[in-house]
C-alpha cells in the first residue's frame, strides 16, 4: 500500500494495526488448538494445516516488514497474498461456504 503515494497515510496505520492484531489472535487460535489438540491430531486435519501455514506465512511477512525499512517493497508481495488466505480461515465456520468449498 506504500507504492502508492495518495494512498492516506492514517489509513495505511490502521491497516497495518489490524493485520497485527488479526494476525495475533489467529496465532492465539492456532497455538491453543495444539495446546488442546496435541500436535499429533492438530496437524491430522487439514483445515488445520492450512490454518498453519497462513498463519506462519503473516508471522514471516510481519517480521520481515517490522525489520526492514517498513515499504517491503515488491520482494514481499507474495506473502501480503497471504492475507487473503484469511478469508477461507473465516470461512471455515460457515457452513454454506464450507460446502462450496468441499464440492470436487
Amino acid at each position: 500500500l506504500t507504492q502508492c503515494p495518495a494512498f492516506p497515510k492514517t489509513l495505511n496505520s490502521v491497516l497495518e494495526y489490524i493485520n497485527i492484531v488479526l494476525t495475533f489472535l489467529f496465532m492465539v487460535e492456532m497455538l491453543l488448538k495444539m495446546l488442546g489438540l496435541g500436535l499429533f491430531d492438530y496437524f491430522e486435519d487439514r483445515f488445520n494445516q492450512f490454518d498453519f501455514f497462513v498463519v506462519t506465512a503473516s508471522i514471516i511477512e510481519l517480521s520481515i516488514t517490522g525489520v526492514g525499512t517498513g515499504n517491503g517493497g515488491s520482494n514481499l508481495s507474495a506473502l501480503r497474498g497471504m492475507r487473503l488466505f484469511r478469508l477461507f480461515k473465516l470461512a471455515r465456520s460457515w457452513n454454506s461456504m464450507r460446502k462450496i468449498l468441499q464440492t470436487p
